[in-house]
């Protein structure tokens, strides 16, 4: 189904927002770039954007056979998506499965141990004070949400987890962790933004040849790594 864009609202590092016909939808446009976040550098990757479409949709979908809601409402050109439009919570949701990145260096533990419990994080995203990890208070005293609604983030969260977990061990590969992002519409709490290879840090089961961090310390090797996880997952452009 084409649909015209309108108004360009936000132009971001990853991702071009406009207005789509109807006003409680957006149109999402991801850009040939991939963001890397500890340096806040840039860098372009050819068919980046249809990769993280193509996921993202995919994923989105499967997230919605098992009720939970998000904002995906249809595919585009291979780069784009119909999304609901949210009032987003100005937080990042992380789920660790494994010790990995700076989540190992915090605290200490064995880059690439499995952990007991998934650990569930909340970051502020507020790069003035460079998008800090809170706790429950911080988010209620600065007014990023409600108790109730933090209890819920939490609680989609560990399910999304189980569910991308399953997915990912059929195709034998780990969930180290991944990011999320929450906002809400008149549905209620709905998973907004991606969820796609750039959020999601992913080892092979056989010793970790998929794991997209180790790929993007050799920047030239990313267009590989899209491709094998492409293949790996079965997602189709």
């Amino acid at each position: 189904m084409e649909l015209r864009k309108g108004k360009l609202l936000h132009d971001g590092k990853t991702k071009k927002m406009y207005a789509a016909p109807a006003d409680d939808r957006l149109i999402l446009s991801f850009k040939d770039n991939v963001l890397f976040y500890d340096s806040g550098e840039i860098t372009p990757v050819k068919n980046r954007g249809k990769f993280a479409a193509s996921v993202s949709a995919t994923l989105f979908r499967l997230l919605e056979n098992y009720h939970i809601l998000t904002h995906f409402i249809q595919s585009l050109k291979p780069n784009e998506m119909v999304v609901q439009k949210l009032d987003m919570f100005p937080l990042q949701v992380v789920v660790w499965n494994c010790s990995a990145s700076h989540f190992s260096k915090r605290y200490g533990i064995e880059k690439g141990k499995p952990l007991d419990h998934p650990v569930i994080e909340f970051c502020w995203k507020n790069p003035k004070v460079h998008n800090p990890t809170i706790g429950l208070d911080h988010a209620i005293a600065f007014s990023l949400a409600k108790e109730i609604e933090m209890s819920e983030m939490v609680a989609v969260a560990r399910k999304i987890n189980a569910v991308l977990k399953s997915f990912f061990e059929r195709r034998n590969l780990i969930l180290a962790d991944f990011q999320l992002e929450f906002g809400k519409s008149d549905r209620g709490i709905l998973v907004g933004d991606e969820i796609s290879l750039d959020t999601c840090r992913l080892w092979d089961v056989q010793g970790g040849q998929t794991d997209m961090n180790r790929f993007r310390l050799d920047r030239g090797n990313i267009p590989k790594a899209y491709k094998e996880l492409f293949e790996r997952i079965g997602v189709h452009v």
